[in-house]
Order: C-alpha cells, then sequence, then structure tokens
C-alpha cells in the first residue's frame, strides 16, 4: 500500500496511481469546447457510445480524444489529457443526449389547484423562470446548456432585454432553493412574431456565460428533448404542462410561489378549428392542448412554458410552447401552443445544435 498515490507509477498502466487527488469521487469531469462551454463526461450513465459522440463532436473519429481539457467541479482542477487513438475505425454513433431524463424523485399526494397538482421539487430540471426586477414574467424550457426556448409574445413590451434575468433550477420562487442558476441574457431571438394573429409565437434566449461557462448541468438543471418528428405525438396523447402562472383567470390571483404541474390531452387540429372553438385562427403552426369541458388549463404567467409528452424511450420532449387561448380553464377554449416541431430547423439555424 505504501506506493499507491505515492507520485510515482509502480503498476503497469500507473493503475496505482489513478484514483488519488483531492476532488470527491462525486465530482464531474468536463470537456472545454473551442467555444468556452463545458460538457459533462463520464457522469451517471456515461457509456461508450456517448463517448463516441463526444470524440466526433470534438472533431476526431476515434475512440479517445487526443488532445482536450479536462476539469473537476470540486477544487477545480485543471489539465492536459493527451492519448492516442487505440483504433482508426471509423464510429456512425448518431449522437445521443441526456436530454429529456426526469431525476428520481419521491412523489406525494399533493392538493389540487386549477386543475393541477404542485410538483415535487427538481421533477421539471428544464423548467425556465423569465424575471423582470419586479415579477415573473414567463416561462420557459432549457434545451441547451446555453440556449432556453419561449415564446415571442413574452417580449412584446419595450423593456431592455438587460431589465430581464434567467432563473434555472427554481421550485419555490418565494424563497431561495439553493438549486437556482441565475443568467442575463446574451441575445434574444425572435421569429417574425405577428402580433395580431399570434403567428410565429417562438424566441430563443441565448444565455449570458459567467466565468465562460453557461448552465450547469446537473439532476436539477437538465435540457428537455425537441421533437424528433411532426408526427411523434398524435392527437389524444396525454401531457405535460408546468408553470408557476395564475391558478385563476382574474387580474386579482396571485401568481402560485410553488411550481404547478397538470395533464393535458393534445386536441386533434379538426376538433380545435371549427367555428366553435377557434376557427380560423387557428394557424398551422398552433395546436391545441386540454379538455373542451374545460377545468384544466395553463394560465397568465405560464406563456412561454413547455407543454412536455413522453415518448416511449422514457424522455420529454418539449412539443409545445404555451401561447394564448380565451380566458383559462373554460369551456370549449383550449389553451393553444406553439407547434416546436415545425421550427426544429430555425431552431438549429439559429443556435447551432444538431
Amino acid at each position: 500500500s505504501r506506493y499507491v498515490c505515492d507520485g510515482t507509477s509502480d503498476c503497469p498502466w500507473g493503475s496505482d496511481e489513478l484514483n488519488c487527488g483531492q476532488a470527491g469521487l462525486n465530482s464531474h469531469l468536463e470537456v472545454k469546447r473551442g467555444s468556452g462551454s463545458y460538457g459533462l463526461v463520464c457522469d451517471v450513465g456515461w457509456t461508450i457510445n456517448e463517448a463516441h459522440v463526444a470524440c466526433r463532436q470534438l472533431g476526431f473519429r476515434w475512440k479517445f480524444i487526443p488532445t482536450t481539457t479536462a476539469r473537476t467541479t470540486e477544487r477545480t482542477t485543471t489539465t492536459t489529457i493527451t492519448t492516442r487513438p487505440t483504433t482508426t475505425q471509423t464510429t456512425t454513433v448518431s449522437p445521443i443526449s441526456r436530454c429529456g431524463v426526469k431525476p428520481s424523485v419521491d412523489h406525494h399526494a399533493r392538493p389540487r389547484i386549477v386543475g393541477g397538482n404542485y410538483a415535487d421539487a427538481n421533477e421539471w430540471p428544464w423548467q425556465v423562470g423569465i424575471w423582470l426586477p419586479w415579477q415573473l414574467k414567463c416561462g420557459g424550457t432549457l434545451i441547451h446548456s446555453c440556449w432556453v426556448l419561449t415564446a415571442a409574445h413574452c417580449f412584446s413590451q419595450p423593456y431592455p432585454t438587460t431589465s430581464y434575468w434567467i432563473r434555472l433550477g427554481d421550485h419555490q420562487t418565494s424563497k431561495i432553493d439553493g438549486t437556482e442558476q441565475d443568467f442575463k441574457i446574451q441575445r434574444l431571438i425572435r421569429h417574425t412574431f405577428n402580433v395580431d394573429s399570434n403567428d410565429n409565437d417562438i424566441a430563443l434566449i441565448e444565455l449570458k456565460r459567467i466565468n465562460g461557462r453557461c448552465a450547469i448541468i446537473n439532476e436539477v438543471v437538465k435540457p428537455a428533448c425537441l421533437p424528433t418528428s411532426p408526427n411523434q405525438f398524435p392527437a389524444g396523447q396525454k401531457c405535460q404542462i408546468v408553470g408557476w402562472g395564475q391558478t385563476a383567470f382574474q387580474s386579482s390571483t396571485p401568481y402560485t410561489r410553488l411550481l404547478k404541474e397538470a395533464t393535458v390531452a393534445l386536441i386533434s387540429r379538426t376538433d380545435c378549428a371549427t367555428r366553435s372553438v377557434y376557427g380560423s385562427s387557428l394557424t398551422n403552426n398552433m395546436f391545441c392542448a386540454g379538455y373542451m369541458r374545460g377545468g384544466v388549463d395553463t394560465c397568465q404567467g405560464d406563456s412561454g412554458g413547455p407543454l412536455l409528452c413522453q415518448a416511449t424511450n422514457g424522455r420529454y420532449y418539449v412539443w409545445g410552447i404555451v401561447s394564448w387561448g380565451n380566458g383559462c380553464a373554460k369551456p370549449r377554449a383550449p389553451g393553444v401552443y406553439t407547434v416546436v416541431a415545425n421550427y426544429v430547423e430555425w431552431i438549429s439555424r439559429n443556435t447551432g445544435l444538431e
């Protein structure tokens, strides 16, 4: 044992010095990209497939990276890793993301609030709060460590982007949970939003880096997945809406302090575009979700937040963005959402994400 961690490699491949150092065993190894952002390596659930993808995205064809930068998040240490590639075989693994995976939480019975429930802490790690100094303005969805998806109408008022701040990892807005990450806006990209028709109600927020990095991805802060197909989720599918908005459509009703959630059904375009519902006001970039009987809906303050559908792979996809509606939870007036699948190419073009 006197040869272990003595600074000298006495065993083949240096195995006697492998687990030495000051960082805790639950630290994270991260790769620093040329842009200055970091990505987790060797995290929980990390497999050789993810290693293949990480190497390919960094421009290498091999299983191991010849030169990169690694660091830990505890007692930060930076070092250069240099290895030789062990194979020249080209991999063809498709990019694998850790998006849309909910953390393990203990579910408890919650009192009902306007057709929904209080969410458990950390249950929706991609939920974002968009704040002005005096109030919560809108919701949003983290889709990458540096990017938030939200509604364009959230920025219709003439406030400069410097007035807003973005909070990740929040649950109870009336107190500090200790899990929050706050950012200013580096860049706001609004689509060609039509304020009269509410068409193209989608926007992207690039987070302003702090010390060269954006969000720290962990169990409390994770990105949701983007749709993979315009037909991924059919009418009748049960999905989730999440937000801190009003619990009733009345100006005197305060926003909820605890994050709430509710289950809604996707409504067919045929049913939602009837004259007795929304008629021609429903464009091809919109869809309805909820129940024709009413009772469950998003409301003021939930705008910009996600409608999330779970795929058979267990991951959650941001299928819609809370956009508009006729009141809140009224009969024959379901919530209207932006069709995110129609904008995946636009998102990729503006963010560089694939």
